[in-house]
């Protein structure tokens, strides 16, 4: 049976509002009766309903795909605050066993931002390869000169994690745990493809095969806590936090991680800028939505391959319909 949760966060401060509001997620995403949730606008607010699971969804194990390219790159700023990394390091200087014809001219800041001309593994006849050719297949032929145009690569995040492997001297799930997982009291974060799968088999992929850059996976309530955690500024500074969320327009506002952009919502006020990371393997896909101004985050989760998510920009679709409820129109 399939199973389709929809799951959305508002955060109000300290601001309590007694009772809570229900919203009504399009049916689109339910083969039956539309899926709503309940979201309390206080400190620890979501509950949320499941369309086949019992027990709290929240706590349902799912693989957080490229999401876990979001996640990499907020360790990577952490290591720009300490110094001890340069968004415009080139790999030559961060990764000398990196010897890709291209190292003098890819940057950190272009493997965050998907420009670095990297060989894409979906093009090579095995496909899907492994986070150990960050210094083998990920440094074979480019497909294009650094930084020449935007093409979406998991080469890119898993040469970024080879690079933080080296400048921490850590490896990189050792890392995740003591940057992340630790401080934030995430109890089932784990780069490990079979995490995801003990209690929600959806996947038939081996996910440990994209490594930082698509094999995390945990609970819902584990990404949600990650969120709250980077808009509230316990894991990044002000200032890092305006450098990882600024979109580039001439690129379709990829930032360092995710997509960032402003956008018109009926009932809000002006424009409310968004966070946008995506994810997606075999039937699951992930939406993880921030509005870092507002405070409120979304996040949409569904194994149905006839999910049409559609595209916020486009002011259409299951995706635009709940950030819109939940960003401008929940009370």
């Amino acid at each position: 049976m399939s199973r389709i949760i929809a799951t959305l966060t508002l955060l109000a401060g300290a601001a309590l509002l007694v009772g809570a509001s229900l919203l009504a997620i399009p049916s689109a995403l339910a083969a039956g009766p539309t899926t709503t949730v309940s979201a309390g606008l206080t400190d620890t607010p979501v509950t949320s309903t499941t369309l086949s699971e019992a027990g709290d969804p929240l706590d349902q194990l799912w693989p957080w795909a490229s999401v876990s390219k979001q996640i990499t790159a907020v360790i990577a700023m952490q290591e720009v605050e300490r110094g001890k990394l340069k968004l415009d390091n080139t790999l030559a200087e961060v990764l000398p066993a990196f010897k890709g014809r291209t190292r003098d001219a890819i940057t950190v800041r272009q493997l965050m931002m998907h420009t670095s001309g990297l060989p894409n593994p979906d093009d090579s006849p095995a496909g899907r390869r492994g986070p150990g050719d960050a210094l083998g297949y990920c440094a074979g032929a480019p497909k294009a000169a650094a930084g020449e145009r935007f093409e979406y690569n998991y080469c890119d995040t898993i040469v970024l994690a080879a690079v933080l492997e080296r400048v921490t001297r850590k490896p990189f799930p050792k890392l995740l745990q003591q940057r992340i997982a630790k401080p934030l009291g995430l109890k089932t974060l784990a780069l490990d493809g079979k995490v995801a799968r003990k209690r929600f088999s959806a996947t038939s992929t081996d996910n440990s095969n994209f490594g930082a850059s698509g094999a995390m996976g945990g609970s819902l309530r584990d990404l949600l806590t990650f969120d709250r955690a980077l808009i509230q500024g316990k894991l990044l500074s002000p200032a890092s936090l305006a450098v990882l969320w600024q979109g580039e327009p001439k690129l379709g506002y990829v930032a360092l991680g995710a997509w960032s952009f402003p956008m018109q919502l009926p009932g809000c006020e002006g424009e409310v800028a968004l966070v946008e990371r995506r994810g997606h393997i075999d039937n699951v896909q992930v939406r993880n939505v921030l509005a870092p101004q507002l405070g409120r985050v979304v996040i949409l989760v569904s194994d149905d391959p006839a999910v049409e998510y559609g595209e916020i920009w486009m002011g259409a679709g299951v995706t635009f319909e709940a950030v819109t409820k939940a960003f401008c129109q929940a009370k």
